[in-house]
């Protein structure tokens, strides 16, 4: 069991004897790392295996506190679908198909489609049950432009996610909101309960890929909170789902490295060893040069990628190479890192990305590269910060 697991568990039994009570702030993370010994990265991981479960809340200005864990519900974890859920729980699964056909989408369905109302959708109702018994009431809603070809299909027995799949459409992400209601009439006939008996109704809007690359993420840019707009946006979130093992984009960085932040996957850019793809333009009109870009789930899969490009490109695409393509581990106690100075650059929600960068560089442990901090005129002004770093 890994440091941190022991020190999640540790905390949870404190919670659960009461050492720590519901809405009682815990000790921050640096009394928590002086008091396991440990860094202050590994207690980061232990609070973050509590807040996903639901015991411990984080909240800006108050701190990490404690509180009742959430409710979870298997097929709300995932991309699962609802037959392969009840499969792994040992139990049998029927379907019956009530309505499947066309029909012009209604405004609310439009909306939540992305498509213009009076559009053609197919509409599928199903009854799903579970060992013999009316379990839930599914209503969905896709639109035909995207499947022209699914008409014929019998979805009393064709799983909805692979019959998408098959059709290169494959579904790679998915909002799901629930509210508490009651039964009405029609419910509690299909599902054999009473008139006014809780149920749990959930909204979910599935994102489907468009033959292998993702489209309409939802990708929110780390740094700038901004909707992610960049180029390989939609391979991070491939290689995130385990569609492709690694992806390699264009750019002077950002649509690189804050999509594989935004996801967090490795990531490397390979303008450094000399891999330029040219010039370019950014949204905002700068001039820069594009490099190569990686991005995967481990980092040997984006150094192999690297090391892979690097033999096969053209001599004269290459500049500045200075790396060695062996099996060994890179030697990074030659590099030069610069941070920003504290108190010249904020995030978005105002923490120092002085002291964000160096808790990441912590994490390197021994033969870190030497630091230099840099006080930026103004961080905010782009063109400005570039010609700054380029003087270095």
């Amino acid at each position: 069991m890994a440091l941190y697991e022991d020190i999640s568990n540790d905390l949870l039994a404190k919670i659960k004897d009461g050492t720590y009570q519901e809405g009682q702030r815990i000790p921050s993370e640096k009394d928590l790392a002086q008091d396991y010994g440990v860094s202050r990265p590994t207690v980061r991981q232990a609070l973050q295996l509590l807040v996903d479960d639901g015991y411990l809340d984080r909240r800006r200005r108050r701190g990490t506190v404690v509180c009742h864990p959430k409710v979870r519900q298997h097929f709300t974890e995932g991309l699962m679908s609802f037959s392969d859920d009840m499969r792994l729980a040992g139990n049998s699964t029927r379907t019956v198909v009530i309505i499947f056909r066309r029909e012009k989408a209604q405004e609310i369905v439009a909306d939540a489609l992305h498509i213009d109302p009076g559009n053609e959708v197919y509409k599928l109702v199903r009854l799903r049950y579970v060992e013999d018994t009316a379990n839930v009431f599914v209503e969905t809603y896709l639109p035909c432009a995207e499947l022209p070809d699914i008409d014929d299909v019998d979805f009393s027995n064709a799983s909805l996610y692979q019959t998408l799949s098959e059709c290169g459409s494959a579904v790679v992400s998915a909002h799901r909101r629930f509210e508490a209601v009651s039964a009405d009439g029609a419910l509690a006939t299909l599902l054999d309960v009473a008139v006014g008996d809780p149920m749990l109704l959930f909204y979910t809007v599935d994102r489907m890929s468009d033959l292998g690359r993702s489209i309409d993420t939802d990708l929110v840019n780390p740094l700038t909170y901004r909707p992610m707009t960049g180029s390989t946006s939609g391979g991070a979130i491939n290689v995130l789902k385990g569609i492709n093992d690694a992806c390699v984009g264009t750019d002077g960085g950002g649509s690189v490295l804050a999509p594989a932040m935004a996801t967090n996957l490795y990531a490397i850019m390979a303008k450094g060893v000399g891999l330029y793809a040219g010039r370019g333009q950014s949204t905002d009109g700068m001039d820069f040069s594009t490099g190569l870009g990686f991005i995967g789930k481990s980092f040997d899969a984006v150094r192999n990628l690297l090391a892979f490009s690097l033999r096969s490109a053209p001599m004269q695409n290459l500049r500045n190479l200075s790396i060695s393509l062996d099996s060994q581990p890179f030697d990074i106690s030659g590099l030069q890192i610069f941070v920003p100075a504290s108190g010249t650059a904020h995030a978005p929600d105002g923490a120092d990305m002085h002291m964000r960068c160096m808790v990441e560089l912590e994490k390197l442990g021994e033969g870190i590269p030497s630091v230099h901090e840099i006080a930026f005129d103004d961080i905010y002004d782009r063109g400005k910060t570039v010609r700054q770093l380029k003087e270095l």
